[in-house]
Parts: C-alpha cells; structure tokens; sequence
C-alpha cells in the first residue's frame, strides 16, 4: 500500500522532513547555548527571543560545509568528503584544543564520549502482566516503523530512481529488532536524514547500510576514545548539506502549474509535517489524497441509456435482439460506479427512472 502513496504526499513529506533536519541543526551549527524546543515553531520563537551564538562554531561549521562542496567527484566515489571532513575536524579539535580555547562542543563534551566494548545479549525478565500491558505499544511501535521505514524507501527509490523490496525490508527490520533488543538495544526503523546522507555519498546499494553498520562497529570497539575529539558543528555541517539537497524545493515553484488538488496535498503534508509530528502529518495528508483520487475516478464514470448499443466489447453487454419488457431501461456503466459519481449523471438516470417507474 505504500507504493501506492501519491507522489504530491511524498514530495511534500520530503521537504517537511528536510525542514526538520535544518531546525535540529541550528544548535549544534551555531553553538547555542541553550537548549532548543522539540516544536518547530518553539524553535523559532527561541532563536528570535535567546539568539546568542558562538561564532568560532559557526566558523567551523561553515568550514566543513566549504570542504564537503569542494571535495572533488572523481574522489567522492571512493572517500566521501563528509568522512574526511569530520576526520580533518577532529584532528584540529585535537590538535588545537578547540573545544576548551573556543568553547567548540564535541561528542566528548557534550555525551562523555561513545562508551567503548560489546554488550552481551540477555532475555528480558518481566512479568505476564506487563508483556500484556507492552503488547498495544509494541505493535505500535511496530506499525509506526513500518511506514517511517516504507516511506524512506521510498524516498531514497526517487533519489537513485530504483525500486525496493518491501517485503525484504520489513523482515530485515524486525529481525533486526529482535536482535538489537536482545543486547539491550531500543527499537529502530529506516530514517530519511540517515538514508539520504548515505545516497549523497554514494550509496546505491543495500551493502552501504552494511558498511554503515561495520564502521560503527569498529568505532565502537576500536576507536571509541578518539570519537570524542569529533565537533558537533561539524555533524551538523554534514546533516545541513543533506537537508538542502534533499528538499523538493523545485517544487514549490511548479505548484502554480499543478492540479489544485495536488498542490493541495502537497501544501497540507509540507505544513503538517513541519508544525507537528511525522506520523500525524502523514495520516491526515493521505485523507485529502484518497478523497481527490476517488473524485478523479468518479468524475471518469458515465452513467448513460442503452440505445441498442452494438459496440459493446462483448456479445454479451450488447442490448441488441434482445426483448426489454416495457417500462424497463437498460442503463451502461462506463468507469468505476462509485457513490460519488458525478452529480448529473446521477440527475440524468434518476430522471430517467423517474419516467420509468421502472430499473
């Protein structure tokens, strides 16, 4: 079913999302020092009331952003600018002590750094009654990363022009649980931010989630000392860049040459993402979706008298030789008969009932 999402929902989905991914940054990118709200329109209320940045971060920031731009092609195939640019920030982070000189936050400031070692896997030891109370959450939770995984499938098939494999991609996912729950992980599902990075960079296989996994593995175990060096300024350099290059932006100048319905659903859903949440924008923007796709169908269907018609596709549908008793109409469908077929056809053949008195 999710194939089957109109691509005005998509579209503005993506660029609601690309929206959220920039508002997120503003902190770590200007090195606010005060927590930003979850809301959007909180955030913008923050920065206008408590703006004061710290500019060696937002120099730094922009650095990153100058060298992710200037990487050159022939090599981003094989090294992706965003890697060494991070690599090349932690180092002068290190080097130069930048976060205790100019107050840049990193990992290791901000989160102590990435705790290093494997956990080991255990079964959780609860009680009957609380499996029957985590059962409505859990399937949930279930649902809820079903889409967010579907429609970043989604997403990322517009970005390399490819298709997935839905089945494939809801059993990886719940094996994955499975097992990530087992070493105490939480529940995790398909993101647009981390997938769109990834295609940015290159990917256009299921092998980059792979390697995704790998390095972050070895991070965790071997170098999960020297990841605290890594400014946050230059994560959300590199997140930035995603959000502008994933954004449907074009689109927003070709709404004026869109059916009003389109534009509509696109409009609604770029709205309702931004100022609420994912899952609820989604939810309310396939309603108008559905109603405009019925009303396009509907307005396909002709409701008309059969004359003796002899074109029909079959002998079967044809009126023809056939004995109608009197008072009687055969009347022919064309499209799907649906209860929002247009209002005259339905004025022409209830009038024509009507004279009738007969069906």
């Amino acid at each position: 079913m999710i194939k089957f999402i109109p691509f005005p929902l998509v579209a503005g989905f993506t660029s609601g999302i690309a929206v959220i991914i920039l508002s997120t940054q503003l902190r770590d990118f200007l090195g606010l020092p005060e927590k930003l709200p979850v809301e959007f329109v909180g955030k913008l209320e923050s920065l206008f009331t408590h703006f004061a940045p710290n500019w060696p971060t937002g120099a730094l920031a922009g650095i990153c952003i100058t060298l992710i731009l200037l990487w050159p092609a022939t090599w981003g195939r094989r090294v992706p600018g965003s890697i060494i640019t991070i690599l090349l920030a932690a180092g002068a982070t290190a080097l130069w002590q930048l976060d205790q000189r100019f107050g840049i936050q990193t990992i290791g400031t901000q989160f102590g750094g990435i705790p290093g070692g494997f956990p080991l896997p255990r079964l959780p030891s609860v009680s009957f009654a609380v499996w029957s109370e985590l059962l409505h959450d859990a399937f949930t939770i279930a649902i809820l990363s079903a889409i967010e995984s579907l429609l970043c499938a989604v997403v990322a098939d517009g970005m390399i022009d490819d298709r997935h494999d839905s089945r494939q991609e809801l059993l990886g996912q719940g094996l994955a649980n499975i097992g990530s729950a087992l070493f105490g992980g939480m529940a995790a599902t398909g993101v647009i931010a981390r997938t769109a990075a990834n295609v940015r960079s290159g990917a256009r296989t299921p092998v980059a989630g792979l390697v995704q996994s790998l390095t972050l593995l070895i991070i965790l175990l071997l170098a999960a000392p020297l990841a605290r060096y890594i400014p946050l300024a230059a994560l959300s350099a590199v997140l930035v860049l995603v959000a502008f290059r994933m954004g449907e932006w074009h689109q927003f100048a070709s709404l004026r040459r869109w059916p009003r319905s389109d534009a509509a659903v696109f409009v609604v859903a770029f709205g309702l993402t931004v100022i609420t949440d994912l899952t609820f924008a989604v939810g309310v923007a396939l309603l108008p979706a559905a109603a405009f796709l019925i009303k396009r169908i509907s307005d396909n269907t002709q409701v008309t008298v059969d004359d003796e018609v002899t074109h029909a596709n079959c002998p079967e549908q044809s009126a023809t030789g056939r004995v109608v008793p009197e008072g009687v109409l055969v009347f022919r469908v064309f499209g799907a008969f649906l209860f929002l077929a247009p209002w005259t056809n339905w004025r022409q053949h209830c009038a024509a009932m009507a004279r009738s008195h007969a069906f």
